[in-house]
């Protein structure tokens, strides 16, 4: 049994090593946190770079359509409605494919 000083120097110690261990622990949980933060901050900077392509590839699609139909206008003086059809269907399909 412990009496006096001893007691409480062994109940010091004691709970220097619980507190010692939950400060590890905390560190650990800590560092696994900000490793997952870290991977999912890339992960949406990819899915942003992805997007940001897919966009640049919509829109060069559209211009180019357009640039046909600007052509054709200045060529006849007049568009077929089948191909402004067409174009308004691309730009709504996929503006709703790139929509949140």
């Amino acid at each position: 049994f412990f009496f006096g000083a001893n007691w409480n120097q062994f109940i010091c110690c004691t709970m220097e090593v619980v507190l010692q261990r939950q400060i590890q622990n905390l560190e650990k949980d800590h560092a696994r946190r900000c490793d997952s933060f870290r991977t999912e901050v890339q992960r949406l900077q990819n899915k942003c770079s992805d997007l940001q392509e897919e966009v640049t590839f919509e829109r060069v699609k559209v211009a180019s359509e357009l640039q046909h139909i600007c052509q054709q206008f200045s060529r006849d003086g007049h568009v077929p409605i089948h191909m402004l059809q067409r174009l308004a269907e691309r730009v709504v399909t996929e503006g709703a494919k790139l929509a949140p």
